[in-house]
């Protein structure tokens, strides 16, 4: 799947309740605390996201909750999937592996089902569903674009 169509599919949140975006702001410590210990007591943590890269993971996290925030402050589909493209990038060249995503995200699914009213949850789950099921693609494009810096790289060098 390629951008356009990654961005034909994102969900409509451009109508997040103000309720919900406040929600989510008020509880963002709470959230990211828990987020952060119970990713760091993962036994496979390291194979997840590299050997020294547990601080670049909590940095993630925060950056992760700060972005989905000023995305439902101001929906931007683009924005959206320019970004998730670029993060996917950036963290695979330093070691993340492909399954962190899954990881990461299911692990969101869960604080936010026991921390978010319902009512909360419910308006940004289509956001967490298509963060889900699109892994697969974004993991793609980041290895074709890896690859290609790769090959420019060795080509540069062989100049």
């Amino acid at each position: 799947m390629n951008i356009e169509k990654l961005t034909e599919i994102t969900p409509d949140l451009s109508k997040m309740p103000e309720k919900a975006i406040s929600e989510l702001s008020e509880k963002m410590d709470l959230l990211l605390a828990e987020m952060n210990e119970i990713m760091c007591k993962r036994p496979d943590v390291k194979s997840l996201v590299g050997e020294d890269n547990i601080q670049m993971m909590k940095d993630n996290h925060a950056n992760h909750l700060r972005f989905v925030y000023s995305l439902l402050k101001q929906y931007n589909k683009k924005v959206l999937v320019d970004t998730v493209c670029w993060v996917y990038r950036s963290y695979r060249s330093r070691g993340f592996h492909v399954n962190y995503w899954a990881a990461q995200i299911n692990t969101w699914i869960e604080i936010f089902k026991k921390h978010l009213s319902n009512t909360t949850y419910e308006a940004i789950s289509p956001l967490y569903e298509w963060f889900s099921i699109t892994i697969p693609h974004f993991s793609n494009l980041s290895d074709e674009e890896l690859s290609n810096a790769q090959i420019s790289v060795s080509c540069d060098k062989e100049t």
